[in-house]
C-alpha cells in the first residue's frame, strides 16, 4: 500500500510540474519566435540599405504605430497609422534654401538603415524618476551626383509616437552655411479634428487661454497643437531639441498642417552654420488625452 501511494503522489507530482515545464516552454518559445521575426524584419531592412527609397516602413516596439516614407512626384512624403488607421495622410518631407536649392532634390540618390534602441534614463527632477527611451529608427542618407552625402532625415517610432529631423552636411557647393527660406514640413489630417490652440504671433505670446475649435478654424497657432479624431485617437504636434533654429508655428490649410518658422526681420527663416540639424519635429499619438500627459517622447528627444 505504501509504495501504491508513493507512486500515486510521484505520478500526480510528475504531472504537476510537467504542466509547469510546458506552460513555461511554451512562453519562451513565444517570445523566441516574436524575438526572430523582429530580427528578421530588422535583417531585410539592413539588407535593403544600399537600394534607393521606393516605398519603406517603420514599425514602433510594440507595432501600433507604423510610419511610410515614400518618393512621391518631387518630394519625399510620409503617412502614419496608429491601430491600423491612418492618422497622418500622405505629407511632404523637405527644406528650401534661400540659394534655390532644396532637401532633399530629386537627382539626389537615397540610401536607408533602421536601427532599435532601448535604453532607461535617470532624470534628475520631474514626475518620473526613470524614464525608458524605446524606439525603432530610420536614418535615409542623401547624397548629390558626385557621390557627396548632402545630408539625412531621421525617424524615430516609439510606442507613444514619432519624431523626425533634418540633418545638413557640410560640402562644397553649400560652404560651411546655409539661410533656409522655408521648412515644407506637413501634418496632414485625416478629417477636421477638434483642436485645442492658442494663437501665434501676438503681444502676449503664450499667455493666453486655450481655444476650442474645430481645425479649419483656427489661426496661426504656437506648438504644442492638440486634436482629437472622430473616433477618440488624440495626437499632440510639437517640437524637441530646439537650438540654433527658428520656432516652429503650425497653420491649417484643407486639414494640412503646416510648419510656420519664425522669421528673422528681413525674411530669413533659419541661418545655420554647418553641419547641422533641426529640431525633432513630434507627434504624440494615444487613444485618450490621459495617454498623451504619461507620454515621454518630448523628454526623449531634448538632448
Amino acid at each position: 500500500n505504501f509504495i501504491f501511494f508513493t507512486n500515486i503522489i510521484f505520478t500526480n507530482n510528475f504531472i504537476f510540474y510537467f504542466h509547469i515545464f510546458n506552460m513555461i516552454f511554451l512562453m519562451l518559445l513565444d517570445k523566441l519566435i516574436k524575438y526572430q521575426l523582429h530580427l528578421y524584419f530588422l535583417g531585410f531592412f539592413l539588407l535593403s540599405c544600399s537600394q534607393n527609397l521606393q516605398n519603406f516602413v517603420v514599425l514602433s516596439p510594440n507595432g501600433e504605430i507604423e510610419v511610410n516614407i515614400f518618393e512621391d512626384k518631387k518630394y519625399l512624403k510620409y503617412s502614419v497609422t496608429y491601430n491600423n488607421k491612418h492618422v497622418i495622410a500622405k505629407s511632404k518631407l523637405g527644406l528650401i534654401f534661400k540659394n534655390g536649392k532644396m532637401f532633399p532634390e530629386q537627382n539626389f540618390s537615397s540610401s536607408f538603415e533602421v536601427n532599435s534602441h532601448k535604453n532607461i534614463w535617470e532624470l534628475p527632477w520631474g514626475e518620473t524618476r526613470k524614464i525608458k527611451d524605446h524606439y525603432n529608427e530610420a536614418k535615409i542618407t542623401f547624397e548629390n551626383n558626385q557621390d557627396v552625402k548632402i545630408g539625412h532625415i531621421l525617424f524615430r517610432v516609439y510606442d507613444d509616437g514619432i519624431a523626425f529631423r533634418y540633418q545638413l552636411e557640410m560640402d562644397k557647393g553649400n560652404g560651411d552655411s546655409l539661410i533656409i527660406a522655408d521648412e515644407i514640413t506637413e501634418f496632414a489630417l485625416v478629417e477636421d479634428a477638434e483642436s485645442w490652440w492658442i494663437p501665434a504671433y501676438t503681444e502676449n505670446r503664450y499667455e493666453h487661454l486655450y481655444r476650442n475649435t474645430k481645425v479649419s478654424q483656427i489661426d496661426t497657432v504656437h506648438t504644442p497643437f492638440t486634436i482629437r479624431y472622430s473616433d477618440s485617437t488624440h495626437l499632440s504636434f510639437h517640437e524637441a531639441g530646439l537650438k540654433d533654429y527658428s520656432s516652429m508655428q503650425i497653420f491649417s490649410k484643407n486639414n494640412v498642417l503646416n510648419c510656420d518658422l519664425a522669421p528673422w526681420p528681413n525674411g530669413d527663416k533659419v541661418r545655420m552654420k554647418l553641419p547641422s540639424k533641426s529640431p525633432w519635429r513630434t507627434i504624440m499619438i494615444s487613444n485618450d488625452a490621459k495617454g498623451l500627459i504619461s507620454s515621454n517622447l518630448i523628454l526623449n528627444c531634448n538632448e
